[in-house]
């Protein structure tokens, strides 16, 4: 509890390139859900989506020309890095992503502790979803 009561992350938003495809892609690989969102204003408000994971939303933009960071651009710029996900079962997934075979995997520290700087955390992977963004999966369990 901090000074101000309790803060908590309510959502990321972030700009992809195809709406549906995004949406296909985090339900597949992840398991958001769609939830009912805003209406589009051509010119004042893009085209807008909401996911629901939990009590975690992400809220999708679509613009047509955006492109992903690479790995030298992140050193140098300034938002949002990369998402990161607590996940029970980690091998699980990554069973299903290598099923999939179309989800670039970019890191996988096979349960090398000093990787994993979250608490609890014994396996850190990074991956690329759909439109290049970064999306880190730490298997976590609960206690």
């Amino acid at each position: 509890m901090g000074r101000f009561g309790t803060i908590s992350i309510q959502h990321v938003g972030m700009h992809v390139k195809n709406m549906e495809e995004t949406i296909a892609w985090y339900h597949d690989v992840l398991g958001f859900e769609l939830e009912p969102s805003k209406s589009e204003m051509p010119g004042i408000f893009p085209k807008c989506k909401v996911l629901r994971l939990g009590g975690f939303f992400l809220e999708l933009y679509e613009v047509m020309n955006a492109e992903p960071f690479t790995f030298t651009q992140l050193e140098y710029t300034l938002g949002p890095k990369h998402l990161s996900f607590y996940v029970e079962d980690l091998d699980g997934l990554m069973d299903y992503i290598e099923e999939r075979g179309d989800i670039e995997v970019v890191v996988d520290n096979r349960y090398s502790p000093n990787w994993c700087h979250i608490p609890e955390g014994d396996r850190a992977v990074y991956i690329l979803d759909n439109n290049g963004l970064l999306v880190e999966l730490q298997k976590h369990e609960r206690k």
